[in-house]
């Protein structure tokens, strides 16, 4: 089985360079699976942050996402498509919670701006998985496959991989970990001879975000490839609109 993980679009702060590679090394290797885990939306207008006033807005967001939405699904007819909900994405949930009173006009309103409508989900057969509706904050949101937790956990450290091996050594469990915008791949072996994968999938948004400066962030993806128990790990970088993977140059 082959797996594509990708995350930290932040659309309208994507890196068209790095989304025309992973398209085309999904056309190429046509994944059984790709896991877009998480931050696919920035919502950058609903940030508690100071922003400049700008004439950006959430639904220019929304319909970019759309638009790579619908393109993936044409590229991938047959392959299952899951969306993790990020920490950026939740914002949106945070606002209505913190300026909605009214559980009536809360509940009313929620399902009309969930992630499901705004981004039309079922439109590109995406299936969601999203943070538990009963918290007010993100906490970790994930899936499992081959025994990989493959997530967009609520956890940074300095540094990268450093972020992954903390998560691999709280769950005994490898870990592929998005958010943290930096891309690394290790390994563990712990008593037995399992091996752990310590992975951190980089990110697919523009280095140069409006919104900080001089980050310590790579573009890149994740491949996966699982023959039985045993997991095939490798990173595909991203540098300047460029990448190699499986021997071949793919240019953006």
């Amino acid at each position: 089985m082959k797996i594509v993980v990708a995350s930290d679009f932040h659309f309208r702060f994507h890196s068209e360079q790095a989304i025309s590679i992973l398209e085309q090394v999904c056309r190429d290797i046509k994944p059984d699976k790709l896991i877009l885990a998480g931050d696919l939306l920035d919502c950058h207008e609903v940030s508690k942050f100071d922003k400049v006033p700008s004439n950006h807005n959430l639904m220019e967001e929304l319909l970019v996402c759309r638009e790579f939405l619908h393109d993936m699904r044409l590229i991938l007819p047959e392959s299952e498509i899951t969306y993790l909900e990020g920490n950026h994405s939740f914002r949106l949930k945070k606002y209505l919670i913190e300026n909605i009173k009214d559980p009536s006009i809360y509940n009313l309103i929620k399902h009309s701006l969930s992630l499901n409508e705004l981004l039309q989900l079922d439109k590109y057969n995406v299936k969601l998985i999203e943070n538990d509706p009963e918290k007010t904050n993100f906490d970790d949101v994930y899936v499992e496959e081959n025994g990989v937790l493959i997530g967009h956990f609520n956890k940074v450290a300095t540094g990268a991989g450093s972020t992954a091996k903390f998560l691999a050594n709280r769950n005994f469990h490898s870990i592929i970990q998005a958010h943290v915008h930096r891309l690394s791949v290790s390994n563990k072996t712990i008593i037995g001879g399992k091996i752990i994968d310590i992975v951190e999938c980089g990110c697919m948004c523009s280095l140069k975000p409006i919104y900080c400066s001089n980050v310590d962030w790579q573009n890149g993806f994740i491949v996966m490839e699982t023959l039985g128990e045993d997991n095939f790990i490798s990173a595909v970088k991203v540098i300047n609109g460029r990448a190699i993977f499986n021997g071949k140059l793919y240019i953006a």
